[in-house]
């Protein structure tokens, strides 16, 4: 059962006044609070029950009734949250008791309303020089009556009267504008939401309206790289400061260069990154606080520099003078042509514009080509232009030269044979091209000028060893030469002769008009005359020397003159071998004609040489006119043939014990040709006599050949002196050192097989010996001299057999007659060294070892053979005889 508030009990009357309905500071707009006793007079809980009663609203805009009990944590109140800002609430308090509910005490809130929020998100504030406008959405759900702006200039001060601005409920966004503003200022501005004349929190922004923008700006050009720049701010318009940004008009890499200046500050010097001739932006902007003002801009072209240099110079392909402007290169400022003005003395005037060009590695210029006459006097300026922009004139006064250039007159400067020749074009149209060129670029009445000056060297240690007395001389004693020519003169060429072969001149060629003005172009060159012509000749050839001829020819052209002098000129001649070893290398200092011959000693026979000169005029280390040289034509020649040298590496070798192979090689020095060769042999043995052997030459072989020859006839065993020579047409070569001779002494072997046997006399046969006989015809000392013979003696089988059992016994040596005594058939032995076999009766009585000639046995069958001795250890048998059976 609900109890209403007159239903209470008189013990609880003054018990309402114990409830406190409050809002919470912490959010006026949404949150109540409702503070209970904490004398509970028996109730056991109290519920606030909050009805929305806010008039002219509906749901859903109007809240849902809703009961809110006390915290668990906290039972002395009761926190009522949810609410809306600006509505206005029924806070109903009841109490609980047994169940039951009574109404305790009941109230009406209106909620604070809620302040707008400008820097919410969807929020805007639109200024202008002259308006504010504010734009933001309502807090949703929350009533308002009026939304009051208060707002005040801050610098100067001013105020502002309060605009009160009525809520329409349906709209969901705010628009508040704020007129009759001043530019360029700060405006305090504070919003206050209103409802039932209840204020919510304001909401306060400082907003500053957009400065104007600077006026009357002006750029004056201080100097080629700087420039001052002014500007205006309107009286009505307040800035803190000014921004300031330039750079180059229409510049790609938009590379601005921006600086800052304050307020009181309305001109600034700009230096930086300023080049002359080209065009520049200035920009210029007005800032307050935040807001800046609309850009102020303004062009301007710097102006170019001047130019550098004026140059009048003739052209000689368009018959013109090229009135050449050199101007500041790129970097340093900007130019799009020249403009130049020529006056003459009678006031006649020429204008001309011309473009820049690029020259010499990025340098720049203007070419202008007008019809100027030599040797008057004209008035010439010149000024740069880029854009719009002219730069500083530069003037010059000038009488203009006589034009002067080789290549385009077709002129030919040669000098041969000691004569400088300048000569004109041999064809007749090019004469007339040329004449017509002389009147416009040189002058009718100018002349061409060659002049030959011989130089002369300082006189110094330097220059006398380069020169000699007689040069320094001879320079000091030469004459200047000069001639004139025009290209209407009749001759073709111009001679200068008298000249010295070899000398240094200085050959100048320039134009000179009737009054006097030289042109600047010139022609100038140190020139070294050519030097003379020597012819060279060989006579007096011998295997040693020879002489070599000299004859110079200083004058080739008999109908002009040269100068016999020659003393600027040395002659050099270098003899060398075949193997380029240089032989005689020597410098002769010229005077004239005349040269002495040079006699070569020293020289190899049989040797070719060949002989490199020429003529050396001048000095390499002269810086001004160099060197000239004559390389005269190489000049061989050979010396006669001599007794050649000792042959090379001779060596003997033995091939047998009569022959020997003896090679050598050809002598170092052959000093001709070889015809053949003679090896000499020399026996020790002072019986026997030397002999020679010729061995002929291989004409084709080279000096490094190896000849190679058998020497025979010689004697084993015995010593020779072998050496070698060779021959040449002019005689026998040397022989060898002593010590390079070779000694061979020849091997021995066993003497040759005779081709006969021994014979056996017959008639000497008896019982006990014989007698036999051989002929020494038939021996041999090839393989050495014989040092003794023996006859060996062998007894013979009935069958005619030899007994072969010594072998086994004694196989190295030849048996006694004493060792031969056991054997029945006796087997060879060595009887004595004689021709009667048998004779010594006392055998039995010696040595069984001995040899000995002891008997032979009667009626036996004997063979015999000769044997010859070379050494004891060699030896050689002749074959056996016949059976010989001795008397019984």
């Amino acid at each position: 059962m609900t109890v209403t508030i007159p239903d209470l009990p008189k013990y609880l009357h003054d018990f309402p006044e114990s409830f406190k309905i409050q809002k919470d500071p912490t959010d006026p707009s949404r949150l109540l609070n409702v503070f209970l006793p904490s004398n509970f007079e028996k109730f056991k809980q109290f519920i606030a029950k909050v009805t929305d009663i806010s008039p002219e609203i509906e749901y859903p805009i109007k809240d849902v009734n809703r009961t809110f009990l006390a915290s668990p944590t906290d039972s002395s109140v009761i926190n009522i949250h949810g609410l809306n800002a600006g509505h206005q609430y029924s806070i109903a308090v009841f109490g609980r008791i047994e169940g039951d509910s009574q109404l305790i005490k009941e109230e009406s809130v209106i909620m604070d309303p809620l302040s707008l929020n400008f820097h919410s998100h969807g929020s805007s504030i639109l200024v202008t020089h002259s308006n504010i406008t504010m734009r933001t959405m309502k807090p949703e759900k929350a009533l308002q009556d009026t939304f009051r702006v208060e707002y005040v200039q801050l610098d100067p001060p001013k105020r502002y009267p309060i605009l009160d601005v009525h809520d329409i409920m349906e709209q969901k966004d705010v628009e508040l504008y704020l007129g009759n503003l001043n530019p360029g200022r700060d405006y305090d501005v504070m919003v206050t939401s209103l409802r039932n004349g209840l204020p919510s929190q304001p909401w306060k922004g400082v907003i500053t309206t957009r400065p104007l923008k600077p006026g009357q700006l002006l750029v004056q050009e201080i100097n080629a790289t700087c420039v001052n720049f002014s500007w205006i701010l309107p009286a009505e318009s307040g800035a803190d400061r000014f921004k300031i940004a330039y750079g180059i008009l229409k510049d790609k890499t938009d590379n601005m260069i921006k600086i800052e200046v304050p307020y009181s500050q309305q001109q600034i010097e700009l230096c930086n990154r300023i080049i002359p001739g080209y065009p520049y932006i200035f920009v210029v902007i007005a800032e307050k606080s935040n807001q800046i003002s609309d850009a102020s801009t303004i062009s301007h072209t710097i102006k170019p520099l001047p130019a550098e240099e004026l140059k009048i110079v003739p052209d000689f392909e368009k018959g013109k003078y090229r009135i050449e402007t050199i101007l500041p290169s790129k970097d340093q400022s900007k130019i799009d042509k020249c403009l130049i003005t020529v006056s003459s003395e009678k006031l006649e005037r020429m204008e001309d514009v011309s473009k820049i060009e690029e020259f010499d590695n990025e340098k720049i210029r203007c070419i202008s080509y007008m019809p100027l006459i030599p040797g008057q006097r004209y008035e010439i300026s010149a000024a740069t232009q880029s854009g719009q922009s002219i730069g500083t004139k530069i003037f010059r006064s000038l009488a203009v030269d006589p034009g002067f250039n080789m290549k385009a007159l077709g002129l030919i400067l040669a000098e041969n044979k000691g004569i400088l020749r300048l000569e004109w074009p041999p064809s007749e149209v090019q004469m007339l091209k040329i004449k017509d060129l002389w009147a416009k670029i040189v002058g009718k009445s100018t002349q061409l000028h060659l002049k030959v000056d011989p130089h002369i060297y300082p006189t110094s240690v330097s220059t006398s060893a380069i020169l000699g007395s007689q040069g320094l001389e001879a320079q000091i004693k030469d004459s200047v030469r000069q001639v004139e020519t025009t290209p209407s003169a009749s001759e073709t060429s111009v001679i200068v002769d008298h000249l010295r072969r070899g000398a240094c001149y200085k050959i100048q060629m320039y134009t000179v008009t009737s009054s006097g003005i030289v042109s600047t172009n010139r022609f100038e060159q140190f020139l070294r005359m050519s030097a003379p012509i020597v012819n060279l000749g060989i006579e007096q050839i011998t295997k040693n020397t020879a002489v070599l001829k000299i004859n110079v020819v200083t004058n080739q052209e008999k109908q002009y003159a040269v100068s016999s002098d020659i003393s600027d000129c040395n002659f050099n001649v270098v003899v060398m071998d075949t193997q380029s070893t240089v032989i005689y290398d020597r410098t002769l200092r010229m005077q004239d004609s005349t040269m002495p011959s040079i006699l070569l000693e020293g020289l190899r026979p049989f040797h070719k040489y060949s002989i490199n000169s020429q003529i050396i005029c001048g000095d390499s280390a002269d810086q001004i006119c160099g060197q000239k040289t004559r390389v005269i034509s190489q000049l061989n020649f050979e010396t006669s043939q001599d007794r050649p040298g000792p042959v090379q590496n001779l060596s003997v070798k033995a091939l047998n014990p009569y022959s020997v192979q003896a090679s050598w090689q050809p002598p170092a020095l052959p000093n001709g040709i070889i015809t053949h060769y003679i090896i000499n042999v020399n026996p020790t043995d002072p019986s026997e006599k030397p002999w020679t052997v010729n061995v002929g030459a291989n004409l084709n072989s080279g000096n490094d050949k190896t000849v190679e020859a058998v020497v025979d006839n010689l004697v084993g065993g015995q010593s020779y002196q072998i050496s070698s020579q060779a021959v040449t047409e002019a005689g026998i070569g040397d022989l060898p050192a002593a010590s390079d001779s070779i000694r061979i002494e020849m091997p021995i072997m066993a003497p040759p097989r005779p081709a006969s046997r021994v014979e056996i006399l017959l008639n000497t046969v008896r019982s006990t010996d014989l007698t036999i006989r051989y002929n020494t015809i038939m021996f041999s000392t090839k393989h050495g001299l014989l040092t003794k013979t023996a006859i060996i003696v062998a007894q013979v089988s009935p069958d005619g057999k030899t007994n072969e059992n010594w072998l086994f016994d004694s196989p190295n040596k030849t048996l006694t007659w004493g060792q031969v005594q056991r054997f029945d058939i006796w087997p060879p032995y060595v009887a004595l060294e004689t021709p009667v076999i048998g004779i010594d009766t006392a055998c039995n009585e010696q040595d069984p070892y001995s040899i000995c000639n002891g008997k032979l046995k009667p009626g036996s069958g004997y063979r015999f053979k000769l044997r010859l001795y070379t050494a004891p250890n060699l030896w050689t048998d002749t074959l056996y005889s016949d059976v010989v059976v001795t008397v019984l």
